[in-house]
């Protein structure tokens, strides 16, 4: 199958594929930049405490549903999941595991930090948009092409770059994957008693290519930028075989490479895909709800939220902020299956919201820009 997705023709498109791609958000008169923050987990199958920081990244994820997480494993030569380039940015910015970084902005730090950082970040604004202008994805031959838009609502100067990352979800393997887990004799921690190490434990957003390697691509974008300007590259490659493209999603960033300390290697903003949903050929979630879209998106007064139950059921359709707040409830109750659609008057300052639908025991969520 081959899909080609044109970000400037969503609009046109939207109601007959039903694809909702708001990673790539298109707002080229937006005067200011929402912050999406990235943050890089550093940790390892080796790595004792790196369970924990697991389940710390996780919670970062599902607390903060409007900023980015990717697990870069490293930190020995027999790690299954390295990467050379995800080596190099854990080796540049840590020797300790579990340790992260959020927007790469100065030194790691510890797991018990991560969430607090990273909610300091989504609170604030950025000079950059950063978003997908095109997608084209081939399952036959697992050849991926993405551009990337850049859009400056701000001035900046130096050397920045584009990136393109690769993560995978739920990813299990041979013995190797096995997780060392020193809480396993912890009281009240939730992986007491599950081993050490975890067999078959399941690793989550792995990153598994860095496609302007580890710094990003130089070049593209002047070394003086300012307000209004616009910047694109195009990133192509080959899914490896062994990666399952149901799980794979793309993290873009625009980021600084200005010298060799920890405060000159900044992630100026982030933004994510997952490429079944950019496909429109996501099957849902557990088969529970077909899709969920939301058009117009760009949001500047009310918008329809469209979803496909494939089942009678009980569902809840609100509206959170970028923190995972709730805000508003769109619907709740028991709905046949079939196709539904709600209109949210949405009322609320300009900024980064998610429309989450509850259906049963799981939920997907959906990112919309209100700009008024």
């Amino acid at each position: 199958m081959n899909v080609e997705i044109n970000f400037l023709l969503m609009k046109k498109l939207y109601t007959l594929l039903f694809i909702l791609a708001i990673g790539g958000i298109q707002y080229a008169n937006a005067q200011f930049s929402i912050s999406v923050p990235l943050l890089e987990e550093f940790t390892g199958t080796w790595c004792g405490w790196c369970a924990d920081g697991a389940l710390r990244a996780e919670d970062v994820r599902n607390t903060y549903p409007g900023a980015n997480v990717i697990s870069i494993h490293a930190g020995s030569s027999s790690e299954p999941m390295l990467i050379p380039d995800g080596g190099t940015v854990a080796g540049f910015y840590t020797s300790s595991y579990p340790s992260g970084v959020v927007n790469r902005d100065g030194d790691a730090i510890g797991r018990t930090q991560w969430k607090t950082a990273v909610g300091n970040k989504l609170q604030g604004a950025a000079s950059v948009t950063i978003s997908f202008d095109s997608l084209d994805y081939n399952s036959a031959t697992r050849q991926l092409t993405v551009r990337l838009k850049a859009n400056f609502t701000g001035p900046v100067a130096g050397d920045i770059r584009f990136n393109l990352f690769i993560a995978e979800d739920n990813v299990t393997g041979g013995s190797t994957y096995n997780q060392a887990n020193y809480d396993n004799t912890t009281a009240g921690h939730p992986l007491n008693g599950a081993g050490n190490p975890i067999v078959g434990f399941v690793h989550q957003q792995v990153l598994r290519a860095m496609l302007g390697g580890a710094w990003g691509n130089a070049g593209t974008i002047p070394s003086s930028v300012n307000f209004g300007g616009v910047y694109y590259e195009t990133f192509t490659t080959t899914l490896d075989a062994g990666w399952d493209e149901n799980e794979i999603f793309l993290v873009g960033v625009t980021a600084m490479y200005n010298g060799n300390t920890t405060a000159d290697r900044k992630i100026l903003n982030s933004e994510s895909m997952d490429l079944i949903t950019a496909t429109g050929i996501e099957e849902g979630i557990g088969s529970q709800a077909k899709f969920i879209s939301v058009y117009p998106n760009p949001v500047n007064n009310t918008t329809k939220v469209a979803f496909s139950l494939e089942k009678d059921q009980n569902i809840k359709v609100e509206v959170l902020n970028a923190l995972g707040q709730h805000i508003n409830t769109l619907a709740e109750g028991y709905m046949n299956s079939g196709a539904h659609t709600i209109i949210w008057d949405a009322q609320v300052p300009n900024g980064v919201y998610l429309v989450k639908i509850t259906a049963g025991d799981q939920s997907m969520t959906k990112k919309v820009l209100v700009s008024k």
